[in-house]
């Protein structure tokens, strides 16, 4: 997955923070996975780049980030004069919490870690048992 991060100007307040809270833990949660493999830098690499500090502070830092979107977003209830919907607010505000919840061990994908991928598949595949 590519991230456009010229779009998150565009983006109402709330959605700015949904955004930034699963671009950054993205970036944490798969940092180790990409360098094995050789991928491209994550957030984490480029404040490394940009700071010159080590990559515990530079994690510390992102997870700073994400922490404090988490609090902004928690507290934010939508703007009164947003053309969005009180629902579409919710939904978007949940799927930061969604994805932490579903990725929070890895991705599924890259990572050996099958308790993600049993997440996934509970939730998104098969979110309930049910008889015919």
């Amino acid at each position: 997955m590519e991230w456009d991060l010229k779009v998150i100007d565009e983006l109402p307040d709330y959605m700015k923070m949904a955004f930034l809270i699963l671009y950054n833990f993205t970036n944490e949660m798969v940092f180790n996975d990409e360098m094995k493999r050789g991928d491209v830098p994550t957030s984490i690499q480029c404040y490394m780049h940009d700071t010159g500090i080590s990559e515990d502070e530079a994690r510390e830092h992102i997870k700073h980030l994400i922490s404090e979107s988490w609090k902004e977003m928690n507290n934010e209830n939508g703007d009164h004069n947003s053309s969005f919907s009180k629902e579409f607010v919710h939904v978007c505000k949940n799927l930061g919490r969604a994805s932490q919840f579903i990725y929070q061990y890895g991705d599924g994908h890259a990572s050996q870690n099958t308790l993600s991928k049993d997440r996934i598949f509970k939730i998104i595949i098969n979110p309930f048992p049910y008889k015919l």
